[in-house]
């Protein structure tokens, strides 16, 4: 398991663009009215906290991204509505 962790963690080192995008995706989702009921993002965003306190993503690129991706899903929500 711990290699597999380590495995995670030098991948997202070498694309930190990815991990962005799965926050930013994520988090819309997750705020969108009925999708949110079947996203697990409370388990991303912890993942998302451990890569931080890892080192492997910065913390306020990481916090822009979230709170874009939630005011977009909530915006959509609220469009659709």
């Amino acid at each position: 398991m711990i290699d597999h962790i380590h495995q995670l963690i030098t991948w997202v080192i070498a694309n930190p663009h990815w991990a962005g995008l799965a926050v930013f995706v994520v988090a819309c989702a997750e705020s969108l009215a009925v999708v949110g009921l079947v996203v697990p993002g409370a388990t991303v965003m912890f993942t998302a906290g451990a890569l931080i306190a890892a080192g492997a993503v910065d913390f306020w690129t990481t916090l822009v991204l979230a709170v874009m991706g939630a005011v977009l899903g909530d915006g959509l929500s609220y469009w659709i509505g």
